[in-house]
């Protein structure tokens, strides 16, 4: 279960399913904004991710990445 004991593949696909996840965090992040702030209070992606902190994109990345950890993590237990 230690990732340092790993193959290089594996930290690899590790490291891009994490990236992936952060991605799509911020996207749905941002989706949940927009439909909660409605179509007139909502501001541009861009605008969006200028400001991570105060309008939540960070958790939203956070979220995604957590997730993802926990799917390598449960993976590798039911693998053995």
């Amino acid at each position: 279960m230690n990732p340092l004991n790993w193959s290089s593949n594996e930290k690899i696909a590790a490291v891009l399913f994490i990236a992936i996840g952060v991605i799509t965090g911020v996207i749905v992040g941002y989706f949940v904004y927009a439909i909660g702030s409605g179509a007139e209070g909502a501001s541009s992606f861009g605008s969006w991710i200028d400001h991570p902190i105060r309008r939540g994109g960070i958790w939203w990345a956070l979220t995604g990445g957590g997730i993802c950890l926990a799917v390598i993590y449960i993976r590798r237990l039911l693998s053995k």
